[in-house]
């Protein structure tokens, strides 16, 4: 297993990749803690196709930073085998672009996490439960089959395109705030339902784009 890191000053960087592997026995978890300080990692890889309940892989961050280049999960049907989690008020970032199709990705503790390339979600999970926090979809957000669930008092941010096509359409909790920013836009084939809406323009070239998307609404 990893080690947990327990400082607030300290930094665990690795230059490659990091790969977790998962337990061979029920109730065990394997993972990678960042109680403090921070860490960084290019490919962070669950090697975790074992789908027998109790066999957790999981990487979560309470009060540090983690930042990861890409985001590789194992085709996995128990999703909650794969976490990826913020318990407290830190971040995770993912670089590059991910293909979400299983595992969990969860806010648990008013932190952030932080998608800087387009998430194309097709299953697995992404949620805020326990306290508000944030999602920032950085990138871009296109949602088809994967399960998305958003909280009371939660922030959920777009910066590049929202894409919608999920069976039934999408709705976000009603006191929830979508945020807008940059040249975001939204393209629904299936209905969306947001809690508050809000357009966020960073500077007078994106005013006209972000506008647009109140007729779309």
């Amino acid at each position: 297993s990893f080690p947990t890191r327990r400082s607030s000053d300290l930094a665990m960087n690795v230059s490659g990749n990091v790969t977790l592997g998962q337990p061979t026995v029920n109730l065990a978890n394997f993972g990678w803690i960042i109680n403090g300080g921070s860490g960084s990692c290019g490919n962070l890889i669950y090697s975790a196709g074992i789908t027998t309940a109790n066999r957790v892989t999981q990487v979560a961050v309470t009060t540090g930073s983690l930042s990861a280049t890409t985001l590789s999960l194992t085709a996995n049907s128990t999703n909650a085998n794969q976490l990826l989690t913020v318990t407290g008020n830190g971040s995770i970032t993912i670089g590059n672009a991910l293909a979400l199709a299983y595992g969990t990705i969860s806010n648990t503790g008013g932190g952030t996490v932080n998608f800087n390339g387009l998430v194309t979600h097709t299953g697995g999970i992404i949620q805020n439960s326990g306290t508000a926090g944030t999602l920032n979809f950085a990138g871009g957000y296109n949602l088809s089959t994967g399960t998305l669930t958003t909280m009371a008092g939660e922030t959920i941010e777009f910066g590049g395109s929202l894409t919608n096509s999920f069976a039934g359409g999408t709705t976000f909790n009603p006191a929830s705030t979508e945020v807008f920013t940059n040249t975001a836009t939204i393209t629904p084939s299936t209905p969306i339902t947001f809690g508050h809406f809000e357009i966020t323009a960073r500077s007078e070239e994106h005013t006209s784009e972000l506008q647009s998307l109140r007729h779309l609404v």
